[in-house]
């Protein structure tokens, strides 16, 4: 989806089929609701574990952003990250 140039119905369409998910309606919604929702309880356990809880979160270097921090503050702390290396 960030590739994608626009975020009309047909590039949702196009970006949903490269990445194998069935939109034709013959998938039985019950499985994939199941399939989601251990993915979903899955990355909630991750970033309850690494203490995350905020969107969205950066990592940078060693720093950790959460929530809005702007592209100034992101800049500024990847080259920081960067003159480290």
């Amino acid at each position: 989806m960030f590739a994608a140039s626009s975020l009309d119905p047909s590039a949702i369409a196009a970006a949903a089929q490269r990445a194998g998910v069935v939109t034709d309606g013959s998938a039985d919604a019950t499985a994939n609701e199941a399939l989601f929702q251990r993915e979903l309880d899955a990355n909630l356990a991750i970033a309850t574990q690494l203490q995350l809880n905020a969107t969205p979160t950066w990592v940078v270097g060693d720093q950790l952003f959460q929530g809005q921090v702007g592209y100034d503050a992101l800049k500024r702390a990847i080259a920081k990250a960067r003159s480290k290396s």
